[in-house]
């Protein structure tokens, strides 16, 4: 029977994005009853977008 290739360990991943990168965001654009929230994305700047945290954190 072969051996399996081991891979080498992955780098942790970032706590803030769950490792996707970005983290949802919200605007809130007008004011009072007017007021509108718009649901979007953000990009990450814990991990600057890689999704593993930096090393020596």
């Amino acid at each position: 029977m072969a051996r399996t290739k081991k891979l080498p360990p992955s780098p942790p991943v970032c706590p803030t994005c769950a490792g996707e990168g970005q983290t949802e965001a919200f605007l809130i654009v007008g004011r009072g009853k007017n007021a509108t929230r718009l649901d979007t994305w953000a990009f990450c700047f814990d991990c600057d977008g890689t999704g593993h945290t930096p090393e020596g954190r």
